[in-house]
């Protein structure tokens, strides 16, 4: 599934605790994330049964925002996006693609630090969703039971581009 490897280390505690990772256990989901290569493999000696990873969005140094394109519904979500940037006047920039299991795709785009973006699903368009501060893409190689995340042609040697100004506004809420 797409949940966390590692449950919470507070599940069995009395009352709630607002902990996201300050007790310094694995278990708090995405606020786990980590680029040291260290915590990396400390994560995944914790959870050797793990086939896959989430990539956190939202979050320094990259402020990564995923534009995820699902098929699950009736409308053609790729169609979507370019029919949203045709009338609000953006390109959809060539960025790192991470094609889904379900023959969906993940667009890896970039934020300015100073704008948080926050998670949606299908508010931008049907079959759209938006991942940004507290969410998580699935990276590519990661393994479900539907098959396969991987990159898609042409896109390994990209970097995630910079997300167009007209997507962000529409994408973030107003002041």
């Amino acid at each position: 599934t797409k949940l966390p490897a590692l449950r919470s280390p507070h599940r069995g505690d009395p009352e709630p605790v607002l902990c996201r990772g300050e007790c310094g256990l694995p278990g708090h989901g995405v606020h786990d994330a980590t680029t040291d290569p260290a915590g990396i493999r400390a994560l995944f000696a914790a959870a050797p049964w793990a086939t896959g990873y989430g990539i956190a969005c939202g979050r320094p140094p990259h402020h990564l925002i995923g534009i995820d394109l699902d098929t699950k519904s009736s409308t053609d979500s790729m169609a979507s996006l370019q029919h949203l940037a045709l009338h609000h006047l953006f390109t959809i920039p060539e960025t790192v693609t991470v094609l889904t299991p379900s023959g969906g795709r993940h667009l890896w785009l970039i934020g300015p630090p100073d704008v948080v973006v926050p998670n949606s699903a299908s508010r931008l368009a049907a079959g759209i969703d938006v991942r940004g501060a507290g969410g998580y893409l699935v990276g590519p190689g990661s393994v479900s039971a539907h098959g396969a995340y991987r990159l898609a042609p042409g896109t390994a040697e990209l970097s995630p581009a910079p997300c167009p100004r007209a997507l962000l506004r529409l994408i973030t809420p107003p002041a």
